[in-house]
C-alpha cells in the first residue's frame, strides 16, 4: 500500500524470468517477441497469501455493520475496494491454436491484428531495419506486409515482396521471346557487299 491505496506493479524482471510453479518449470525467455500477451487474474485466494477486504461476510466493502463505519478498517477497506481493479480496458483478445488452420472454416473468426497499438513516435511501430508503420493519431497504422499491434511482423499469407508470380513469370518469358527474335533477326540479316576499291 501506497499512501493507504493498494499499489499493483508488475516488475519488468517478470518477462524473461517466468512464474515457476510444479514439477515442470517453465522455460526462461531469452528474447522478448511480439506478440507478447497478459492475463490479469483480478482473483485472490488465501494459498497466495492475502485475502479481499471482508470474504468472509461477501461484497469487497462488506455489510452496513462489518467493518464498522468510521474506523480505520473501514476507511482501508474503502481504499481498497476503490483501487482494486473491478474492470480493465481490453485492446486485443488473441485465441490461438498451432494448427495448419487459420481460422475455423464454418465461422471465419480469426483475424490479423495489422497495427492499433498506443504509440507516440513513428519508432513506436517499426522495426529497426525498415520503416513498418508509423503512429497515426496515437495508434500504430502498418504499411504493406508488415503485421502485428506493432507492425514487426511480416505477413506472407497473401501478399509478398514484389509484383506476383504470374507477372514476374510473363516478364521473364517476354523478355526470353524477343532476345530470342532478336538473335535471330540479327544472325538472318545479309551482309553488304561493299565495293572494292
Amino acid at each position: 500500500m501506497l499512501d493507504k491505496a493498494p499499489s499493483f506493479e508488475i516488475p519488468a524482471a517478470t518477462l524473461p524470468n517466468l512464474t515457476q510453479g510444479g514439477k515442470e518449470n517453465n522455460p526462461k525467455k531469452i528474447m522478448i517477441e511480439e506478440q507478447n500477451y497478459f492475463i490479469f487474474n483480478e482473483a485472490m485466494s488465501s494459498a497466495w497469501g492475502a485475502t479481499p477486504p471482508n470474504y468472509g461476510v461477501g461484497p469487497c466493502r462488506g455489510n452496513l455493520t462489518i467493518p464498522k463505519p468510521a474506523t480505520w478498517d473501514y476507511n482501508a477497506t474503502q481504499n481498497i475496494c476503490d483501487y482494486f481493479p473491478m474492470y480493465m480496458v481490453i485492446d486485443y483478445i488473441l485465441v490461438q491454436d498451432n494448427n495448419t488452420m487459420s481460422t475455423i472454416p464454418p465461422h471465419q473468426t480469426i483475424h490479423q491484428v495489422a497495427g492499433g497499438a498506443t504509440c507516440c513516435t513513428d519508432d513506436d511501430c517499426t522495426t529497426s531495419t525498415a520503416i513498418t508503420g508509423s503512429c497515426v493519431n496515437r495508434r500504430c497504422k502498418c504499411t504493406g506486409v508488415w503485421t502485428g499491434p506493432h507492425c514487426t511482423k511480416y505477413d506472407t499469407e497473401d501478399r509478398s515482396f514484389g509484383s506476383p508470380m504470374y507477372i514476374t513469370i510473363g516478364l521473364v518469358a517476354f523478355i526470353g521471346l524477343s532476345s530470342a527474335l532478336m538473335y535471330r533477326v540479327k544472325r538472318i540479316k545479309p551482309c553488304k557487299n561493299y565495293p572494292e576499291s
